[in-house]
């Protein structure tokens, strides 16, 4: 089995024993501490998704889905199974603009939420032989993101 990373001790003010965190600064500073401490970081840019085609070509790209994904939700959940299995332990999904993409096809974004929860659930699994550590960060700058932590790096 392998070791998690504390993302509390990483990124202080996140609340322990949680995959989905709320972030609302800057997600350089954010995706370089992650990198730093092992992660494997994808960063979906939320305000280049309005809909789910949209969706669909930013996560081909971010992903690096193979070239028979359908862009559809079927083809998103077969590939996002495989994508999990072929990174490192520790995955950290950053989803930039989160709040722009809710705004925008709240269907979508509440329905990619819940695939990425299940993805998490499956791949962390001690059921799993070989688990991995998924974390997803949604950053956004609109009011209900206003009690979101503001991480600054020191």
């Amino acid at each position: 089995m392998t070791n998690w990373i504390d993302v509390t001790e990483v990124v202080p003010g996140l609340n322990k024993g949680q995959w989905l965190h709320i972030v609302k600064s800057p997600s350089n500073p954010l995706v370089n501490t992650l990198s730093e401490h092992g992660f494997s970081v994808f960063v979906i840019e939320g305000a280049e998704i309005s809909d789910s085609k949209s969706f669909f070509r930013q996560v081909r790209k971010v992903f690096d889905f193979p070239d028979y994904f359908g862009e559809n939700w079927d083809a998103w959940d077969e590939c996002l199974d495989d994508f999990k299995l072929s990174l490192t332990r520790q995955i950290a999904i950053v989803w930039k603009d989160a709040d722009q993409t809710f705004i925008s096809d709240a269907k979508v974004f509440i329905q990619a939420v819940i695939d990425l929860y299940n993805m998490a659930l499956s791949a962390g699994s001690i059921k799993n032989s070989q688990p991995h550590q998924v974390e997803l960060f949604l950053m956004g700058n609109l009011e209900g993101f206003k009690n979101a932590l503001d991480f600054k790096r020191e």
